[in-house]
C-alpha cells in the first residue's frame, strides 16, 4: 500500500512486511531516503551476488530457512552469516530497520487461511504498522508515516527492478526479527540484528476484548 497523499514526494521510502512465527506477529520496515533508493539497491544487487543470488531470483525469508529451496542456506550458520552480511550492505547505504511486535497468544480469533483468518491478520497488522509509525516528531527514532512513501511487500510486485529487491530485503529482515523472538532459537537471528546501526523497535500490548484493540507502544 503506498501513502497516496504525495506519492513520489515524500523524503522517505519504507520497504515493509508482516510476519507471524510461533505466537509473534511482527511489521517491519527497511527505511532509506528516497534519495538513497537507487544506491540501495545497487549495493543489495551487488550483495546478493557476492552470496549466489542474482537479482532475477528471489532471495527473501526463504534464504533463512534450511529446506528444499534451492537458495536456502545449509543450516543456521549460513543463515546467520547471509544475514550478517545483508545488514552490513544496510548500515553501508545507510538504511534504519524499524519494527513493531505482539504476542498472538491472547488474540480472540483464529488466524488462518480462511477468509475470516486473513481479514484478522489483517487488522492485527494495521495495529502494527500503525505502532511503527507512532514516533515522536523531530526524528530521533526515524520519520513519521507523513514523511513516507509506505511499500508493503505483500502488495507490491516482487518482479519489478526497481523495488524487487528491497522487497526482498524487507521479507528477510522481518522474517529475522519475528525469528528473533523465538523462544529456544532467537540467538543466531538476534545476534545478526544487534548489528544494525540505525533501528527503533515497539512493544505492541494489547488489550483484546471481543475485537482487537491497541492498548498501548512502548519503545525501545
Amino acid at each position: 500500500m503506498t501513502s497516496a497523499a504525495s506519492r513520489g514526494a515524500t523524503p522517505f521510502v519504507c520497504y515493509g512486511t508482516s510476519v507471524r512465527r510461533g505466537t509473534s506477529g511482527v511489521t517491519a520496515f527497511a527505511i532509506f531516503h528516497r534519495r538513497d533508493v537507487t544506491r540501495a539497491r545497487k549495493a543489495f544487487i551487488k550483495a546478493r551476488t557476492a552470496l549466489g543470488a542474482p537479482h532475477t531470483v528471489r532471495f527473501d525469508s526463504r534464504a533463512l530457512q534450511p529446506g528444499a529451496d534451492p537458495l536456502a542456506p545449509a543450516g543456521i550458520e549460513e543463515a546467520r552469516q547471509r544475514l550478517a552480511h545483508m545488514i552490513e550492505t544496510f548500515n553501508s547505504v545507510p538504511g534504519m530497520l524499524r519494527y513493531a511486535y505482539i504476542d498472538l497468544s491472547a488474540y480472540p480469533l483464529d488466524l488462518d487461511e480462511s477468509t475470516e483468518g486473513q481479514k484478522a491478520w489483517g487488522e492485527v497488522g494495521r495495529v502494527l504498522r500503525n505502532a511503527c509509525f507512532a514516533v515522536p516528531a523531530g526524528g530521533e527514532l526515524g520519520p513519521q508515516e507523513h514523511e513516507c512513501e509506505v511499500l508493503m511487500a505483500e502488495d507490491g510486485d516482487r518482479n519489478a527492478y526497481a523495488h524487487g529487491v528491497l522487497f526482498d530485503l524487507a521479507d528477510m529482515i522481518g522474517h529475522a526479527c519475528a525469528t528473533s523472538l523465538l523462544a529456544g532459537e532467537s540467538g543466531w537471528a538476534q545476534t545478526a540484528l544487534d548489528g544494525v546501526r540505525y533501528w527503533s523497535k515497539q512493544e505492541v500490548r494489547h488489550r483484546f476484548e471481543e475485537r482487537s484493540g491497541l492498548a498501548e507502544t512502548q519503545n525501545h
